[in-house]
């Protein structure tokens, strides 16, 4: 007997359809069309759950947004000393790209962020939580002497997602043939040399 999945069920699916769609065809040739062959739907059931397809990459979007969310609150929960919180969010952020290779090729989507200032404006609020949180652990650093008393938090911010963000077109570019993870901790060692203060190095 089939089980007929309820409407929240079937969002999830169509989101986790078009991450993987993302990767494999690339996100500016997604269509509804594609999508709905992906999760075993039609075109009709798919626009039942999202009536444009801009729904659907806006409903991506947020969804990245609580998955990160989640992340950053486990890493806090789990590390109490700002540099071990900033080398676990990291670490996490990273693998997280690693299983949803999708996920850069969407956040690099030229023809995306054009199509729909919606979509535009949500990844920068996705953005904008990130540097937050990032900016939140290097204070705490700076105030109980980890890093540098003359850090400048936003800016070191700003590095780390722009490490990330780097990393994560060098990892696209290369067609995934390095460790995305074990590279990037070994380069955000080379960041934290000029952060940490001379006693915690």
């Amino acid at each position: 007997m089939r089980i007929r999945k309820n409407a929240a069920e079937r969002r999830d699916e169509v989101i986790e359809a078009t991450l993987r769609l993302a990767s494999e065809i690339g996100p500016d040739r997604i269509t509804t069309e594609a999508i709905a062959k992906a999760v075993g739907l039609s075109q009709a059931a798919v626009f039942r759950h999202f009536p444009r397809k801009e729904d659907i990459w806006i409903a991506v979007i947020e969804w990245l947004r609580s998955q990160f969310a989640e992340q950053w609150l486990r890493s806090d929960t789990l590390e109490r000393l700002p540099e071990r919180r900033l080398r676990a969010v990291v670490r996490n952020q990273l693998e997280f790209i690693r299983a949803k290779p999708g996920l850069p090729m969407i956040l690099m989507s030229r023809e995306l962020h054009t199509r729909s200032d919606l979509l535009r404006q949500a990844i920068a609020v996705m953005m904008e939580m990130f540097h937050r949180h990032l900016s939140g652990i290097f204070d705490d650093g700076k105030k109980c002497g980890e890093f540098v008393p003359d850090l400048e938090v936003e800016r070191a911010a700003y590095l780390v997602i722009s490490m990330i963000h780097g990393l994560a077109l060098r990892w696209i570019l290369r067609a995934q043939a390095f460790d995305i993870v074990s590279d990037g901790e070994r380069t955000l060692d080379i960041a934290l040399r000029g952060i940490l203060a001379r006693q915690n190095r």
